[in-house]
């Protein structure tokens, strides 16, 4: 775990300075001017139809700036905006790519010294709801072309759902449900009833089918996924995709010291709630540490996943929807762009399912 996080954390401090400076678009002149410092993205947004990218500077001696973005390094093709003050928000385009930012001050009809360039990852949430729902598409695992007849694992309107954890599976577990749950609702407009419970039987050994209906049992179960590296796995959840009941299979519990796969009990739990693997390139933004990344690196959902849901809810994604009808409702794409996103090496995690999950269905 701890590895985990040292190595993301490197990729985020490449992805602020690793790029070479843009080359300086300025007169002799602009010596006079402070280049600007210290520029990062703040905060990216993902929606439906856009990227917002907030930009924050520090500079001195200058009050006026030059913002730039372009298709390619060094290009200002996409804007080229003058700006007072040191933060700029551009609303970006909702197709998923990679652009170049920078920024300079100006004085007197000059411009000074650019910043350092910036790569800018945009993301289009239609792959993340494609991903999430059905395990297709560039930002999903699966190399196989979509089918129309894909099922979503959505638990159906209306329904109420039992989660149940163990008390052997220890209170950081059920500290992590109760999370899910919450930040689950909230995204999904409240469609479903969720109670969440304990109890003092273990449920350790209990067939898949044993478990009721609308139930979800999180449980210390090492006979479930005892693959070498998994600490934590889970059956889907609903029918018709899933079995209608689910189980979250903790390879050991946890203890004071070590946390076990309570740390995973979200992403499981998300399993079981239907949600596939999501996976991007980089983790250059905090914003793109998925929950539902096999190489987990976040315990619980991002906002970027949470507004997929939102959107795919508000698009009119419901239990037993097939691809097909998410295609015509324009939430995917008729057919998966086989290209990832285009992510250049030096940021690109290297991380190997350190926190391994697998998917049982």
């Amino acid at each position: 775990m701890k590895r985990a996080l040292a190595v993301a954390a490197a990729v985020v401090a490449a992805a602020c300075g690793s790029s070479s400076p843009s080359s300086p678009s300025s007169s002799s002149s602009s010596n006079a001017l402070s280049a600007t410092s210290s520029f990062t993205i703040s905060l990216q947004s993902v929606s439906m139809t856009a990227n917002t990218v907030v930009f924050n500077w520090t500079s001195t001696g200058a009050t006026t700036y030059k913002m730039m973005i372009g298709t390619t390094s060094g290009a200002s093709d996409l804007l080229n905006a003058d700006v007072t003050g040191t933060t700029y928000t551009w609303t970006g385009p909702r197709t998923a790519n990679i652009f170049y930012a920078r920024v300079a001050p100006t004085s007197g009809g000059q411009t000074g010294t650019a910043s350092t360039e910036l790569p800018v990852f945009t993301i289009d949430m239609r792959y993340v709801i494609d991903a999430l729902y059905f395990g297709y598409g560039p930002m999903s695992q699966s190399t196989a072309q979509p089918a129309g007849s894909a099922q979503a694992a959505i638990w159906a309107d209306g329904s109420t759902i039992n989660v149940i954890v163990t008390e052997e599976s220890g209170t950081l577990s059920l500290d992590a449900a109760r999370t899910f749950v919450t930040d689950y609702l909230a995204a999904m407009s409240n469609h479903i009833t969720i109670n969440v419970t304990t109890t003092s039987t273990t449920w350790t050994g209990v067939a898949l089918n044993a478990i009721p209906l609308d139930t979800v049992v999180v449980r210390v179960d090492n006979t479930v996924c005892p693959q070498v590296g998994v600490i934590a796995c889970a059956y889907y959840g609903p029918l018709p995709y899933g079995a209608g009941r689910s189980s979250v299979n903790l390879n050991a519990a946890p203890t004071a010291t070590t946390p076990g796969g309570s740390v995973a009990i979200a992403h499981e739990i998300g399993h079981a709630f239907g949600l596939h693997h999501l996976v991007v390139g980089s983790s250059v933004r905090p914003e793109f540490r998925f929950l539902m990344n096999p190489a987990l690196l976040v315990s619980q959902l991002s906002t970027v996943e949470k507004a997929a849901m939102a959107a795919a809810r508000a698009g009119g994604m419901r239990n037993g929807w097939i691809r097909s009808q998410a295609v015509a409702a324009g939430l995917v794409f008729a057919q998966a762009n086989p290209a990832y996103m285009p992510t250049p090496a030096s940021l690109i995690p290297t991380l190997n399912d350190i926190i391994e999950s697998v998917v049982i269905k």
